[in-house]
């Protein structure tokens, strides 16, 4: 591994780096990078990436999700390690208000994936059919996050991120299973100053995605938004050498 910074100026850097894996099933792998940085001001800056990635045959300790379940694992090919180009544009924004501190993060991505490692749910219901897609498979989308800091003890975080992930054979679009277009958390903070007890509260928020059916099934191709909170009560104590929490 190597890569090297350029600083074009006090505002502007680019990055170019590359990496070389040996791997005994699938010999030498290449993966490039460059990255490019602008800051307008301290308090704003963009960034580009672009890259190509791979990631080897590693199925039982990376799709551990397949395995929860009674179906038989079929690994119908010799699998081939999957590699990607990966583009990635993010800006950043930080600023100072009456109320507190805000930072702003705002990105966009695009990954194009070839012999894509490809758990297939739908051939048959009582199988998992590992396989190498025949063509292609894509994720592009969006994310959005603002912090706070309050100048009263208070946090608070609220966030988002739009998703197509889908893949193509045949000529045939088919979006992936377990991958919602759309997720959302939010999270605050507050400690309460006279106990000295910290208040967490953290949510996930998830939206529809596709699900392995078959003909007849009594369930829907989709499932439901859902959301998951948890509220955490903590305290130090003995001069912050002990923590306890509910």
């Amino acid at each position: 591994f190597a890569q090297d910074e350029w600083a074009i100026n006090q505002k502007t850097s680019i990055l170019l780096g590359g990496r070389i894996d040996y791997n005994a099933s699938h010999g030498i792998i290449y993966s490039p990078r460059l990255g490019a940085k602008h800051a307008f001001n301290r308090f704003h800056s963009i960034r580009f990436n672009a890259g190509q990635g791979f990631r080897v045959v590693n199925v039982f300790s990376e799709e551990h999700g397949a395995f929860s379940g009674g179906r038989t694992v079929v690994l119908e090919e010799a699998l081939k390690p999957e590699q990607s180009i990966n583009l990635y544009f993010n800006y950043n924004q930080h600023f100072n208000t009456f109320f507190g501190f805000v930072k702003a993060d705002h990105s966009v991505f695009y990954n194009y994936f070839s012999n894509r490692i490809f758990p297939d749910y739908f051939s048959n219901s009582e199988q998992i059919i590992f396989r190498n897609l025949k063509d292609f498979a894509v994720n592009y989308g969006v994310s959005s996050t603002l912090d706070f800091n309050f100048k009263n003890r208070m946090t608070a975080q609220i966030g988002g991120t739009y998703v197509q992930s889908y893949w193509i054979e045949n000529g045939l679009k088919n979006d992936l299973a377990y991958t919602p277009n759309w997720t959302f958390n939010y999270s605050l903070g507050y400690e309460i100053p006279k106990i000295e007890v910290k208040m967490d509260i953290t949510s996930n928020i998830i939206g529809p995605m596709r699900l392995p059916i078959f003909e007849n099934d009594y369930r829907n191709e989709y499932s439901p938004w859902y959301q998951i909170i948890n509220i955490q009560f903590s305290k130090k104590w003995l001069s912050e050498k002990m923590e306890t929490y509910i």
